[in-house]
């Protein structure tokens, strides 16, 4: 292994996971000005554009294969339009002994006053619960 492949392959190591909400924020941001004016298929292609021209792309020193799924590496985004987190399990991740995410006290509380009012409700898992039987509920609560 050169020194480069070597240096790199320790920076993944010791590289902290993340949780990036920049992904929600732009996402929840066309959503907010777009919903209702175009079909879904529309409305997401308008996100995906939002997403190619504003998402940060991690650019490492000497790599030859780049990107990264958030903004540094090891960074992970949220999908609020499939499942939007509370600010609890946010803090759980960024707390936990095992597996631990780090998630910014900033992010938690932007997340908490931008992300989570608009997608309360409007998730694919929140309209999905909203349709099952109370009986299945339950028994997906009770584990």
């Amino acid at each position: 292994m050169n020194a480069r492949i070597a240096r790199l392959r320790q920076e993944s190591f010791c590289a902290e996971p993340s949780v990036s909400i920049e992904r929600a924020m732009l996402e929840t941001a066309v959503y907010r000005a777009e919903y209702g004016k175009h079909s879904l298929p529309v409305l997401r292609a308008l996100v995906f554009q939002e997403l190619c021209a504003k998402k940060t792309i991690f650019l490492g020193k000497d790599e030859l294969i780049v990107g990264e799924r958030g903004p540094c590496p090891k960074s992970v985004p949220t999908f609020p339009e499939l499942t939007c987190h509370s600010a609890e399990d946010l803090r759980v991740l960024n707390s936990r002994p095992m597996t631990r995410y780090h998630v910014a006290e900033q992010d938690i509380a932007t997340y908490e006053t931008e992300v989570i009012p608009y997608w309360t409700g409007r998730s694919m898992r929140d309209r999905v619960f909203s349709q099952v039987p109370e009986t299945w509920r339950a028994a997906y609560e009770a584990g």
